[in-house]
């Protein structure tokens, strides 16, 4: 680990190895006037104050007009040299070469549609000769378009050149597999588990990798791309969807896949319109302060709107007091440190072009682990909430599986003792008596058929046959009239017939345990029931009274009919009062909150 760390390192921070020591000497200067000049009066400006010191990068601000640089060489070293720049993404890149034993001038133009036939950010490999007390001069042409422009160089062995070339080619490569692996790997993932925010990963990866690999220009140097503009255009437009794809793909980790907030919407169509209005200015082919001030300030604002989503983003992320909000916040903070540490590390020339470029594939590498580790940590956490919500569900099914078999087993133990009470009490009337006569035996007969068949209505739901649920309840009451007991049933107020289906159910089973218990045990002669309905309260009230000779309510010896009541008047969010003497027995189901028919 510590070895992959120093290697990495070796990439990142600067490093003049193999250099020149002190046997050369070189300055680097900068036209300080924007000229339309040619090189043989560019030659003749020895005047300093035409010329400025300047630090090892050549810029360009995308006018029309071309920038002069110059690189004064003193040599007590014989060999070959390389001016090697970090890339030489300009629409125009010439050099001029001059020595004080010749007066020729040797040129080297590098024009852009040449470069791309090879690696654009190899930048210029062409050979230096240097001889000993050699004095050179290196005029440098630069010319862009649409875009300001920068590249920074070094100056080195050609041996020391080569050298880093392959130091960085083993890196790039390093890199290229470790994000490809990983892109595999979510690939993988994604066919595995089938979790949406994995795609968000992919997106945001691809568009990771292609922004180094354009930016680099080892892409485009496959494609036969001349023009600078299509090139900035691939640029930036990648740029544009990787800050997009990064934002989404942490908003879902952070938000749970929930859909992108209003704000986050619109800040993102705000910052495209002003990144299309930028692009078609690059695209219009004019060049000028005015277009340029323009191109630079919609890019600006889109690029400051992008900033507000990522740091919304945080604020969201530290808002949820989660984990993955601490880890969402900390990759950020991270990947915004680093970008900064490359932008310094640009404007202040602290490293190398070959340590800038393997910079990019660090930040890459940052951004795809960091990412994928965010991505592993949601998915265990999904995986495990999913598990958890897996084995609730299944000890739900549990306990309703038990409670259906309770209900049943209570069922059974209810008809076992109708049937023990009623059936065989009286078949066992019939076996033990045997003076009954025929029209004895009969009437006990008819009356056994008759408890088996409330007995078996009992068991049946409610069938309303369209019938209204007044008409249903004095149908009730009519198999239970007699002359022994006489039924008496008042219905108050409207809204009785709206009641749900379901709570009629309810209620009418309740109404059929009271007549079925008044006839069995209360020995009444009386019953009376009223239904009152309060329809401001929304709420139905029940009443029952009887003259028998009551039972004692309690709730330990409390018998199936009674408990069927209380279990049915918790259903219906009733309230149960019961007050019985030997005079009687009265029962209020109060404060049943109506449920209407659909």
């Amino acid at each position: 680990m510590n070895k992959l760390l120093f290697g990495i390192l070796l990439f990142v921070l600067p490093f003049n190895e193999m250099d020149f020591d002190n046997s050369v000497k070189y300055q680097f200067y900068r036209l300080d006037k924007n000229f339309i000049y040619g090189i043989d009066e560019i030659i003749n400006l020895k005047d300093s104050l035409y010329w400025k010191k300047s630090k090892k990068q050549i810029n360009h601000n995308g006018y029309d007009i071309p920038v002069w640089y110059k690189l004064e060489i003193y040599s007590e070293w014989e060999g070959t040299a390389c001016l090697y720049f970090d890339n030489v993404l300009f629409n125009k890149l010439n050099l001029f070469e001059i020595t004080d034993k010749s007066n020729k001038i040797k040129s080297y133009f590098l024009h852009l549609n040449e470069n791309t036939k090879y690696e654009i950010s190899k930048g210029s490999n062409n050979v230096l000769t240097l001889e000993k007390g050699e004095n050179k001069t290196l005029f440098i042409q630069v010319f862009s378009k649409g875009f300001p422009s920068s590249s920074i160089f070094d100056f080195l062995p050609k041996e020391s050149v080569d050298y880093q070339e392959q130091k960085e080619f083993s890196f790039r490569i390093f890199s290229r597999i470790i994000i490809l692996s990983f892109l595999a790997l979510a690939i993988l993932l994604s066919f595995i588990t089938r979790y949406k925010i994995i795609y968000y990963f992919i997106i945001n990866l691809l568009f990771s990798f292609l922004l180094v690999e354009i930016e680099l220009g080892y892409i485009l140097s496959y494609f036969d791309i001349s023009s600078e503009i299509l090139i900035r255009v691939f640029q930036f437009t990648c740029l544009q969807f990787f800050i997009t794809s990064y934002i989404i793909f942490f908003y879902k980790v952070v938000e749970n896949e929930n859909p992108l907030p209003n704000n986050l919407l619109l800040s993102s169509v705000i910052s495209l319109i002003f990144f299309s209005v930028a692009m078609c200015v690059l695209c219009s082919n004019i060049f000028n302060q005015t277009t340029t001030f323009i191109f630079l300030v919609m890019l600006g604002l889109s690029y400051i709107l992008n900033l507000g989503m990522v740091l919304f983003l945080n604020y969201k992320a530290l808002s949820k007091k989660t984990e993955i909000g601490k880890i969402v916040f900390f990759i950020n903070i991270m990947n915004i440190l680093l970008i900064g540490f490359q932008l310094f590390s640009i404007f202040e020339i602290t490293s190398s072009p070959f340590s800038q470029r393997s910079l990019y594939y660090l930040l890459a590498i940052t951004n795809t682990i960091s990412c994928f580790l965010a991505l592993l940590f949601y998915t265990i956490k999904i995986y495990n909430k999913r598990s958890k919500l897996e084995i609730e569900q299944k000890q739900l099914m549990q306990a309703y599986s038990n409670a259906i078999l309770s209900g049943q087993e209570k069922e059974r133990i209810r008809i076992g003792r109708e049937l023990h009470d009623f059936v065989g009490g009286n078949l066992s009337l019939i076996n033990k008596v045997n003076n009954l006569s025929k029209v004895e035996v009969k009437d006990i007969l008819k009356r056994t058929a008759k408890d088996v068949e409330e007995l078996k209505m009992g068991l049946l739901s409610v069938q309303k046959n369209e019938v209204s649920n007044e008409t249903l309840f004095l149908n009730l009451f009519e198999n239970f009239h007699s002359d022994e007991m006489n039924c008496f049933v008042n219905f108050e107020g409207k809204g009785f017939d709206d009641i749900s289906s379901k709570q009629i159910n309810h209620i009418y089973r309740i109404t059929q345990e009271l007549l079925h218990n008044a006839k069995k045990h209360s020995q009444a002669s009386l019953i009376i029931i009223g239904y009152v309905t309060d329809s401001e309260k929304n709420k139905l009230y029940i009443h029952y009274s009887d003259n028998g000779i009551g039972f004692k309510d309690n709730k330990s010896s409390d018998g199936v009919g009674i408990k069927n009541i209380k279990y049915r008047t918790k259903e219906i969010g009733g309230q149960l009062s019961i007050n019985s003497t030997s005079g009687g027995t009265s029962i209020i189901l109060s404060d049943i909150l109506i449920k209407k028919t659909k």
